[in-house]
């Protein structure tokens, strides 16, 4: 028994002193995390919310990604502008931010589609502008620049994949905003009116592409201060704000709202938040983790059991699933009175947040 004894003795004196090692462990580790806080390049962000860990993992690579942003995107934000210059009207703006993969026909389609529609360069947009009564001369007079932004090359693994898209969200909201206080210099005091003519900016977002046109949206209300209720329930109503500042709209295609591998709930608590009419097209039964549920900061259309699916399948492309349902559906059908949200934010507004509409 003396022999028993002495080996349960020595064998809790081994777990002790494991424990103790691994307590002196965590702790030098801890101190060796809060030391290399110090040198760590930390990113100066606006939308993005990082925690100490994920500033410390992740500060270098957002530092790049904001770099590289800022050399893609800049002669693409000044082509923006200089379509404003050139067309000598009323200015409103939409960015497509694709999916993991990139831009594709469909993306393309999207962006033809919203081009040749808000531009009344087809026929249906004619007529409904003709047969609209609601519709303003500044309306008619106005030019929609519609742009896909590409982010694919900036985009890491799937830890990495909705911070760098936040990033770039961030890092374009900055160069659209700074180019157009550079047209409307009063605009750089939130106190005082724009003289500019933009009249709204519209974030698309498909799939993990909803973190850059989310934080982009973000970053904008931010800077142009605008009056975007914060949605602190359920109940309240996604309505044009009487700010001077430009109308933000975002639309989420069947997006992706797991922020890295931890944070479940970042897409729920966040996405819409800070403008004016958020969107979301889903359907609940694709095999992509976490775009199947409904977002509360939105007015959710729910395309799975829509009738025109049936025929879409028929010409899925092989190596596609029905993630890209939502996109599509919204590129034919989204602007269509009847469908859904109607032509240009005519319906934004009349619908609350959380309300989940089936199609």
């Amino acid at each position: 028994h003396t022999q028993y004894y002495q080996w349960i003795y020595l064998k809790a004196r081994g777990i002790i002193n494991a424990m103790a090692h691994l307590q002196s462990l965590i702790l030098t580790a801890l101190s060796w995390s809060v030391l290399c806080s110090l040198f760590v390049p930390i990113v100066p962000t606006d939308a993005i919310a990082l925690n100490p860990v994920e500033r410390l993992a992740l500060g270098g690579r957002l530092n790049q990604v904001q770099v590289d942003s800022r050399k893609i995107f800049s002669p693409i934000v000044n082509d923006l502008f200089g379509s404003y210059d050139d067309q000598k009207k009323n200015m409103d703006i939409v960015l497509i931010f694709p999916g993991a993969g990139g831009p594709d026909q469909f993306t393309e389609e999207l962006e033809s589609v919203l081009d040749e529609y808000l531009n009344g360069k087809n026929e249906k947009s004619r007529n409904e502008e003709d047969n609209d009564d609601d519709d303003d001369d500044d309306d008619k007079n106005s030019h929609t620049v519609v742009k896909t932004m590409d982010w694919m090359e900036l985009r890491g693994s799937i830890a990495t994949a909705a911070f760098d898209g936040e990033m770039v969200g961030e890092t374009i909201a900055g160069m659209v905003y700074d180019a157009d206080k550079r047209i409307s210099p009063s605009s750089s005091s939130p106190s005082s009116t724009r003289t500019s003519d933009i009249g709204s900016i519209h974030c698309v977002g498909i799939s993990v592409g909803a973190f850059a046109a989310n934080a982009c949206a973000t970053t904008l209300s931010d800077k142009y201060c605008t009056k975007a209720e914060n949605a602190s329930n359920a109940n309240d109503k996604l309505s044009s704000s009487s700010s001077p500042s430009p109308y933000l709209r975002l639309t989420l295609l069947d997006p992706f709202t797991s922020r890295g591998l931890v944070d479940p709930g970042y897409g729920p608590s966040n996405f819409g938040l800070k403008v004016d009419y958020a969107e979301q097209y889903l359907n609940t039964d694709d095999p992509v983790p976490s775009t199947n549920d409904p977002l509360p900061l939105c007015v959710t259309f729910d395309v799975t059991g829509a009738k025109e699916r049936d025929a879409f399948a028929l010409e899925m492309p092989e190596n596609e699933t029905m993630h890209c349902w939502p996109l599509v559906y919204f590129a034919r059908y989204g602007y269509n009175s009847v469908n859904s949200a109607g032509k240009r934010l005519r319906n934004d507004g009349q619908r609350s947040r959380g309300t989940i509409l089936k199609l």
